[in-house]
């Protein structure tokens, strides 16, 4: 992993795994009030989930079905996993689990 990027000289090589943000420059101004990220008004003690693909708000009142819910998806994708990852899967078997994961999610 590498930081400060913009500190390198123009053209200097580098080969890296990754990019890692920078410290940040940050100023507290408030703790407690509501705040908008990119539009959307997250007040504290909200649940967000954000990634590469935006960020959602998640009510209080769906947090007991969504733990449930990613307790059964983590449990149908190891039944994919853990056979790839011991080596045991070979591309049909691999198709196959990948049905079966499929059939138990949906």
């Amino acid at each position: 992993m590498v930081r400060d990027m913009a500190d390198l000289p123009d053209g200097f090589p580098i080969m890296v795994g990754g990019i890692d943000p920078s410290h940040g420059f940050v100023h507290v101004r408030e703790i407690g009030p509501p705040v908008e990220v990119f539009g959307m008004r997250v007040a504290q003690g909200v649940f967000v989930h954000a990634d590469r693909h935006g960020a959602a708000i998640i009510p209080q009142v769906g947090l007991p079905s969504l733990h449930d819910a990613l307790k059964t998806l983590i449990g149908s994708e190891s039944n994919v996993t853990k056979p790839v990852q011991a080596g045991s899967a070979d591309v049909a078997e691999f198709e196959r689990l990948s049905t079966v994961f499929e059939d138990a999610r949906t």
